[in-house]
């Protein structure tokens, strides 16, 4: 009987003090769309709510393919979630040492993070910086366009903030280093596909090798080569993977064919072509 009272007071008053929550969005259009979605966005990427949160302090910041956080509860901790895409993404975070989640909460806060307000600029061919703050008492979100830092006010503050965040963390290189452990494909990267080749010890058809023997030998592509600087490979005319290569054997190949002048290789094969292209005709 005890315990069932104990446990009803405790539940009481956790629901007491989230319902005195207060949630602020402004009716910036760019805010009210953000906050209709962001119940999708946190499923879909595996992040908490921080509607919920009853942290003492708790920052989101959505730019790009990814989120940075921060929560001040018992220390500081900092974490950045990345994905390859918004259609079926493949997610990665990583976690921070409590040093540098500390210089990026004294950053953030520098910049006044917590209390700037919201933005009514928009426009076309640009990209959003979205943020969260939530505390035990409320909860407000605001969201800026493409903010630059030759802008002045607080459109130069959540540029520095988008910034600031993204060297303290090196994330270009913790981005990197996601994208090399990806299996072969699009997921829309500005950098073309990624590719790689087989595994060691892998089978490898006879075109494999031969092929694999003159990306080595004319373009330069070795087991240390980022995955996103392989060349695009064409076989009659269809875009494959390095791992294609092994439905064909060499009797089977009427020409091959590598094309290295970048300008040239784009404009007829698009991006994904950046870094050279293989073209095979098969004999069929």
């Amino acid at each position: 009987m005890n315990k069932t009272i104990t446990l009803f007071l405790f539940l009481l008053c956790y629901f007491n003090a989230y319902s005195q929550k207060t949630i602020e969005v402004s009716d910036n259009k760019l805010d009210q769309f953000f906050y209709d979605k962001m119940p999708e966005y946190i499923t879909k990427f595996g992040l908490e709510d921080l509607r919920n949160s009853t942290d003492s302090l708790r920052l989101r910041i959505w730019s790009g393919k990814g989120t940075i956080e921060v929560t001040q509860q018992n220390g500081v901790k900092a974490n950045l979630t990345q994905w390859t895409m918004w259609q079926d993404p493949i997610i990665n975070k990583v976690d921070f040492k409590s040093e540098i989640s500390k210089q990026l909460l004294d950053t953030l806060l520098a910049y006044d993070i917590t209390t700037l307000p919201a933005d009514n600029t928009w426009g076309i061919d640009g990209s959003y910086i979205h943020i969260e703050v939530s505390t035990p008492e409320k909860y407000r979100t605001y969201t800026y366009w493409s903010p630059r830092l030759s802008e002045g006010g607080n459109r130069f503050k959540v540029a520095k903030i988008e910034r600031l965040a993204n060297s303290i963390l090196n994330r270009n290189k913790h981005f990197n280093e996601f994208i090399e452990t990806l299996p072969p494909g699009g997921y829309g990267l500005s950098s073309g596909q990624i590719d790689c080749y087989l595994p060691e010890g892998s089978k490898e058809s006879s075109l494999y090798q031969e092929v694999k023997k003159r990306m080595q030998l004319e373009l330069g592509i070795t087991e240390n080569t980022s995955h996103t600087k392989f060349p695009q490979l064409i076989i009659d005319t269809i875009p494959c993977y390095m791992k294609g290569l092994n439905k064909y054997e060499l009797s089977e190949i009427k020409d091959i064919k590598i094309i290295t002048e970048k300008g040239k290789v784009s404009t007829f094969y698009g991006a994904n072509a950046a870094n050279g292209c293989v073209i095979i005709t098969t004999k069929k």
